[in-house]
């Protein structure tokens, strides 16, 4: 199915673009160059990294080592050219352009202890434009603004640069991505959906997990909220939008090759000591090293016998059964329900006799961070490139566990063919292996961890090798299991393959009109495997666990987009106007493929194949498909270079809305007063002061499943309703 869409979205895309180049003058010359030096007023040296863009125009590049920019591609007629980087005071000049030549603009900029806002072209109609005039709320962050030790996971380097943005580690496992949340839930019942904002890298909509990504490859981040997201990206996007950009290679300068390598070394570690209590409830003897025990009649007198605790330990674990013995009862034990007057008469009274240690610091193993990248950019003839290899390897701070690898590459292309066509071909791929899902969300050894008492030492292994598998030898047995021993003795892993792949093609065969067709993909596919050998021991006799388990399986999913769309731009209408127009469709498919097996009673030990499980043996597949096409409109308007106007309208059709309603309208209008720019404002040392508002709608897409009927399968192949289905189901709309 995918290659049929695949080859049917290419066909469309063709035979858009060409009927654009039928309509179109011959060749070439509507278009012109812009290039020149930008130095420090200061001291006159060259800029380099300095950012370089035609406003209203997709025409842009950065300044190479000797300061110098070239722009080709530019559509003949008066454009603004605007100059920004950090720490210098942006300037914006006029520039005319006269077709099949080439103008020369050379330019100094002021330092500047406060960066000016900087270019936006995320949720505008029609291309970059000056984030002082953009009329909704949009953040923007690039490379100079992030922390300069590159993080493992991209949305780390935004944590407190992003107004109203909450992102947070949710689990501390290496290789995890935070959550984020912008401006709060946007929907009382997440199931299914999530509050997560959707990601978009390099024009491809991501259908998995962000933490895949390299961050050492961002040039830059946009995030867009509420109503302009919505009109962008339809009725997944009312979380808002977070758009990476990554890096590219430079038109500035006579061309070349530049390489970078980065190496960092860090330590993983965690707080090692939660304060574990260092007094107990238990009885002692009246020498205080003996622990008060029931004996084997059942008497109730409080100390008829005593043992040592450590010896007691020794005994129920250093037997040859995959379980404990049973340890003794204790006439007073916090594991089991106490009476009033035990608990105030002994609670936290007593010290722990001997040696005490603290299991949250035997556990935290602290492990090296490593992550090297090289990269290489540059252009050659006119043909551009960045492409960058990576190695991340994050031990965590947990015994037993390995933590997380990555290995990735990226290779991004541009090519221009003469003035009118530009190509574009961004692809990344990466390999990761992770350890440790079993133990989210408090799983067995953490949850262990907090039932562990100071006399316990979790390293202690028996005459076999083994872990000692019941460390505390108090009531409620499966719970008192060793914590160390999980983390040790169940494999899980998780091994990721991502691939994200897009393409390209802009065609501008006048100076007021481009045409532009993309084709995006993003698929992972993702095989783990939990394995625990025969043999793996419990605290009480427990056949199904102490024979072993298999779960294995496969979870793929893909997300395939395509889009065409029409810009087209009038300037200096009446001398005072700057107009765009912009057309689009957008078709997209995502599909999820999951497959595993689980089974207990493995025939043979160290056999992780499905086929060695011979009891509960359970199989499960499920396979989704959600399809979604759009239409969008846009204008922008920028009057008098301090007034704008930005309106646009989206329609968006999903399989996820019912079959009555298949179709959502949501549309925006945003505007922009610029009063610091007005002849009359009071204040000549602000600079910027921008008063806009905006009115839109955005929307929530149900999740999967809300809009079928379905069935649950019981003995015999029997049909039990489980949900009725709602052919009524639109998506969540709000103002």
């Amino acid at each position: 199915m995918t290659s049929r869409i695949g080859r049917w979205a290419a066909r469309c895309a063709f035979a858009f673009v060409a009927t654009i180049g039928l309509g179109a003058t011959a060749a070439g010359q509507q278009t012109g160059t812009v290039q020149g030096v930008i130095v420090d007023a200061s001291s006159s040296q060259p800029l380099a990294g300095v950012q370089v863009v035609i406003e209203g125009t997709d025409r842009t590049t950065i300044t190479n080592d000797q300061g110098r920019y070239m722009i080709t591609g530019v559509p003949a007629g008066e454009h603004t050219l605007v100059v920004e980087t950090l720490g210098y005071s942006g300037v914006s000049v006029s520039v005319t352009v006269t077709a099949g030549q080439t103008t020369t603009i050379n330019l100094t900029l002021e330092p500047s202890a406060i960066a000016l806002q900087q270019l936006v072209v995320t949720g505008v109609s029609g291309g970059a434009v000056e984030r002082a005039k953009v009329p909704f709320s949009v953040t923007r962050v690039d490379a100079t603004q992030m922390p300069v030790p590159a993080a493992v996971d991209p949305m780390t380097q935004l944590q407190g640069r992003v107004p109203g943005a909450n992102i947070a580690a949710i689990s501390g496992r290496p290789g995890s991505a935070p959550a984020v949340l912008l401006r709060g839930p946007r929907s009382i019942n997440a199931s299914g959906r999530g509050h997560e904002p959707l990601y978009i890298v390099d024009g491809v909509v991501l259908n998995s997990s962000i933490a895949d990504l390299n961050p050492s490859d961002i040039e830059s981040v946009e995030i867009v909220k509420g109503a302009a997201a919505s009109t962008l990206y339809g009725s997944r996007a009312a979380n808002g939008v977070i758009a990476i950009t990554t890096r590219r290679g430079s038109m500035a300068g006579t061309g070349g090759v530049s390489f970078t390598a980065r190496t960092e070394v860090g330590l993983n570690d965690i707080e090692g000591d939660f304060g574990i209590a260092r007094y107990h409830p238990f009885l002692l003897d009246e020498t205080g090293t003996r622990f008060c025990v029931l004996d084997a009649y059942g008497s109730q007198d409080l100390c008829t016998r005593t043992i040592d605790y450590r010896q007691e330990q020794r005994r129920i674990n250093n037997t040859p059964a995959d379980f404990a013995s049973a340890p003794p009862a204790f006439p007073v034990d916090p594991g089991a329900v106490l009476s009033g007057a035990q608990t105030r008469r002994v609670m936290l009274a007593g010290e722990w006799p001997g040696k005490v240690y603290n299991a949250v610091e035997q556990l935290v193993d602290p492990k090296p961070l490593v992550k090297n990248d090289v990269s290489m950019s540059g252009r050659l003839g006119r043909t551009t490139f960045y492409t960058s290899v990576g190695h991340t390897r994050q031990g965590g701070a947990i015994m037993g566990l390995e933590g997380y690898e990555r290995l990735n590459g990226r290779i991004n292309l541009n090519h221009r063919v003469g003035d009118d066509w530009s190509f574009d071909v961004n692809s990344y791929i990466s390999r990761s292996e992770q350890d440790g899902l079993n133990q989210e969300e408090g799983g067995t050894g953490f949850f262990r961890l907090t039932r562990t008492p100071a006399i316990v030492d979790i390293t202690q292994r028996d005459d076999f090798g083994r872990l000692f598998i019941r460390t505390n030898l108090g009531s409620a047995g499966v719970q008192n299991e060793n914590p160390l021993y999980s983390f040790e003795n169940v494999d899980r892993e998780d091994i990721r393959w991502r691939y994200i792949v897009g393409g390209s093609v802009k065609y501008t065969p006048l100076e007021w009109l481009q045409a532009d067709a993309d084709f995006n993909l993003d698929r992972l596919n993702l095989n783990f495997r939990q394995f625990q050998n025969r043999g793996f021991r419990t605290t009480n006799s427990n056949p199904a666990t102490n024979n072993g388990l298999i779960f294995n399986g496969v979870n793929n999913s893909q997300s395939i987009n395509t889009a065409a769309g029409l810009l087209l731009r009038h300037n200096d209408f009446m001398d005072a106007i700057n107009t765009r127009f912009t057309l689009r469709w957008l078709y997209e498919i995502q599909e999820s493929d999951t497959r595993d097996i689980f089974g207990q009673f493995l025939r043979v030990g160290d056999v992780t194949s499905g086929e060695n499980a011979t009891d509960n043996q359970e199989i499960s597949s499920g396979q989704t498909e959600t399809r979604q096409m759009s239409y969008s409109a846009g204008a922008f308007f920028d009057i008098l270079d301090r007034y704008t106007i930005d309106v646009a309208a989206r329609r968006d059709g999903s399989s996820r809305f019912g079959s009555e309603h298949r179709w959502q309208t949501y549309y925006r209008v945003s505007g922009a007063w610029l009063m610091a720019r007005e002849e009359w404002f009071p204040i000549e040392q602000v600079t910027g002061f921008t008063l806009r508002a905006s009115l839109g709608t955005a929307g929530n897409v149900p999740n999967y499943s809300a809009q079928y009927e379905s069935f649950t399968i019981g003995t015999g192949g029997t049909l039990t309703a489980n949900t009725l289905g709602n052919p009524e189901l639109r998506p969540e709309v709000v103002t």
